[in-house]
């Protein structure tokens, strides 16, 4: 439906509508739209053709979404939520590295980052956003990944539906992935298959 490479999409938890990263003419400088069901074209969310602009979740009550984009700093992607009707972007994580918007917690006071450390390799962080506070969730220097990668995000991390944990893949002291389940209180990480 566009003449243009769209690159990712995220559908919203309550309704038909999604967002789609697309850039222009191969630039890969991803810009954010919104595509809501019997409407006519799409809305641009992100005006920034210069700034690179990686998809992450909606919000539990599909009001807002979270994402990364690298406006600061060509080098380094922050994280934004922004309301998705009417919303201006709002800075919530800063950091000099490659991080991405995971997973949405839902009672909606938490994201999961990811923090790539190499292609293969990243972290996970909890991001508090009613403190903007982050912890770490998994081990400081662990040669693992955490969910799954991709070029520059991560997938594959999802939350239990008391917000008490995440389900996801790993190979954490494994050859292999397999599936495990992080408890966010206590940071312990146990195989479930």
């Amino acid at each position: 439906f566009a003449d243009e490479r769209v690159s990712a999409f995220s559908w919203a938890l309550k309704d038909e509508r999604l967002i789609f990263a697309m850039d222009q003419d191969g630039n890969e400088r991803h810009q954010l739209y919104l595509h809501s069901p019997g409407g006519a074209d799409a809305v641009q969310l992100t005006g920034a053709p210069e700034v690179k602009h990686i998809i992450g979740p909606w919000s539990p009550d599909g009001d807002a979404i979270a994402y990364a984009n690298n406006r600061r700093d060509p080098a380094f992607f922050d994280i934004y939520v922004q309301e998705v009707t009417n919303g201006e972007p709002r800075m919530v994580y800063r950091d000099d590295g490659s991080n991405s918007a995971v997973a949405w917690s839902p009672d909606g006071r938490y994201l999961v980052l990811s923090r790539s450390n190499t292609y293969l390799y990243n972290d996970l962080l909890l991001l508090d956003l009613e403190s903007e506070e982050t912890r770490r969730l998994t081990p400081d220097g662990e040669l693992a990944s955490f969910g799954i990668l991709g070029e520059i995000d991560c997938r594959g991390v999802s939350w239990d539906r008391d917000s008490k944990g995440l389900y996801l893949t790993t190979n954490q002291g494994h050859e292999f992935r397999a599936l495990a389940y992080i408890d966010v209180a206590g940071g312990e990480l146990a195989y479930l298959a």
